[in-house]
């Protein structure tokens, strides 16, 4: 069945109030406040989203799955799942650590007299935002009408059920919609585009490498994610919430690849490692919650386990190998050699 427009703005008189309270402070902090006052709205909105899905996961995504059917009217009411299962529950506590990663960069230089860092935390939102956007639009209004694909046919399943929950459409719709508008207006309202010179260092080479991999790791959960669910998670029949989380993931991977990419160009070195920081941290971190899941709970396999350490290994490793280089500079000084060269510089 399709899904008319217009049952996204059917409101009670508690929904217009809460959204007229987010849509005025929308107005107070992306209109009225500077762009330090927005960062560090985003910083604790951020923090706190991330602690809610690795702390409590079943009350801040519980409300995705509503079971449409009555377990006591069910034969075998065990079967009847109406709540997140526990392969579920494991990835929405990789999603917060992977959010809370995402703040440490923005923790460490929130006093940093660089513009260019600001900017391009800025920038990196207005891309995560977009693609979360993107994710939840597609979640609420998905319909296959008849056609077969492998990738999209499985989240037909719990696609109505995700339909039915008023707070996931309204309240994560429209508020990631005022976060990306508030965004895009300090990121426009800025004046220092500009970059400073990329100079031929280790560190920053180490830097783009790790937005490569980033970048990559964004791509492969956003484009395969049935792949990943299945080799990492051992879930061969994914459904809605499965995939939503992993475009989450990919959403916040390609937001890490943009600041990686633009800290290069960062005045000071201190800026830099602190994205480096916030990378090794969350990589250690999201191997903490499988490791338990491998070898305590039992919900994954050794060696799905192991094939998510080789996954995030290089990237631990570069981010090792960066953190504690120098910044020496790469460069060859020209010699000249009459007698192999002709006389002309090397």
């Amino acid at each position: 069945m399709d899904v008319p427009l217009t049952t996204l703005f059917r409101m009670d008189l508690i929904e217009i109030v809460r959204f007229g309270s987010m849509i005025i402070a929308f107005l107070l902090l992306a209109v009225l406040g500077d762009r330090k006052t927005w960062i560090t709205t985003d910083l604790m909105i951020t923090s706190g989203w991330g602690l809610a899905l690795l702390a409590v996961p079943s009350v801040s995504m519980g409300f995705m799955v509503k079971s449409l059917e009555d377990p006591m009217m069910h034969e075998k009411p065990e079967e009847v799942i109406t709540g997140l299962t526990p392969k579920q529950l494991l990835i929405c506590r990789i999603t917060g650590v992977v959010i809370l990663g995402m703040t440490i960069v923005r923790y460490l230089t929130r006093e940093s007299r660089d513009g260019t860092v600001h900017i391009t935390i800025l920038m990196s939102r207005v891309f995560v935002n977009s693609l979360v956007l993107m994710c939840q639009v597609y979640s609420y209004f998905l319909t296959n009408k008849g056609k077969k694909s492998l990738t999209w046919s499985t989240e037909r399943d719990l696609v109505d059920e995700i339909r039915n929950s008023a707070q996931f459409v309204k309240a994560g719709i429209v508020g990631t919609l005022l976060w990306l508008l508030g965004t895009l207006v300090h990121l426009l309202r800025s004046n220092d585009y500009m970059t400073y010179p990329q100079h031929n260092i280790r560190l920053n080479n180490h830097l783009r490498l790790d937005a490569w991999l980033a970048m990559v790791s964004a791509i492969a959960f956003l484009a395969f994610p049935d792949y990943l669910l299945s080799a990492v998670f051992g879930i061969t029949v994914p459904n809605a919430v499965h995939f939503h989380l992993m475009r989450g993931i990919g959403a916040f991977s390609m937001g890490e690849a943009v600041i990686s990419m633009q800290a290069p160009g960062f005045l000071h070195e201190r800026d830099k490692r602190a994205q480096l920081h916030g990378r090794l941290t969350t990589q250690l971190c999201l191997l903490a919650p499988c490791a338990f899941a491998c070898y305590v709970s039992g919900i994954m396999k050794p060696k799905q386990f192991l094939f998510l350490f080789l996954l995030v290994a290089p990237v631990i490793v570069n981010a090792l190998i960066a953190y504690f280089t120098d910044c020496t500079v790469i460069y060859r000084v020209p010699k000249r050699d009459t007698e192999v060269n002709g006389g002309k510089d090397d």
